[in-house]
């Protein structure tokens, strides 16, 4: 089925925010469908975020909504969400930050210090079987 749509309409429908499903809803025919009118128009495929819709999306991330939702809610992709709330200063860093008490006592969080192998000086045996070469590395690691 051919859908009778205008470049106006699909402008006017993407200023309004609308997404692929919805435009192919109101027109009746599929979201790829809805593509080939945008590629045929000349059209952008991308949502412009304008700065309303940057307030929106740290309002709602304030409001307690993950940026999954938001993305559901709003229509735009997920990785915009994060990207705009995470410029805002809104999404905490995860990596932990070790300190000192103020007693200058080790905080009991601190990390603990690890002794792991320290790599001996490298020596590498070569071993000829059947007339193939083979070399062994596996000591490089070992604990002294």
């Amino acid at each position: 089925m051919k859908a009778n749509v205008t470049k106006e309409q699909l402008i006017e429908w993407r200023s309004k925010g609308y997404s692929y499903d919805q435009i192919a809803q109101i027109m009746g025919i599929s979201p790829k469908g809805v593509g080939h009118y945008v590629r045929k128009f000349g059209l952008s495929k991308r949502k412009v975020v304008t700065d309303q819709d940057k307030k929106q999306f740290c309002e709602m991330y304030q409001d307690g909504y993950s940026a999954d939702r938001i993305a559901e809610l709003t229509g735009f992709a997920y990785s915009t969400i994060y990207h705009v709330i995470n410029a805002a200063g809104l999404i905490r860093d995860k990596r932990i930050k070790f300190s000192e008490t103020e007693d200058n006592e080790s905080d009991m969080f601190a990390p603990q210090i690890r002794n792991y192998a320290k790599p001996k000086k490298r020596t590498a045996f070569r071993t000829v079987i059947s007339g193939k070469s083979y070399i062994d590395i596996t000591d490089f690691y070992i604990n002294s």
